[in-house]
């Protein structure tokens, strides 16, 4: 795809970006946090922002847990 000159594509923080490679690595949502050594609730609030930036989902959020789609 061409930009033109006076479009800019938004960047996207690359900690939301590792965020969801270590959740999808690690299994899940608190191993990555260990691995990563934030809260899980960090972790959390990445790949929300992260399935915002991109308008799609990407963890099934249920009763047991949660996985990658």
């Amino acid at each position: 795809m061409i930009w033109s000159n006076n479009v800019t594509m938004p960047q996207m923080p690359l900690n939301m970006i590792r965020a969801f490679a270590v959740v999808y690595d690690s299994g899940g949502v608190r191993p990555a946090a260990r691995r990563l050594g934030i809260a899980h609730s960090a972790v959390s609030r990445y790949l929300s922002d992260l399935e915002a930036f991109l308008d799609v989902a990407l963890i099934d959020r249920g009763a047991h847990g949660r996985r990658i789609r």
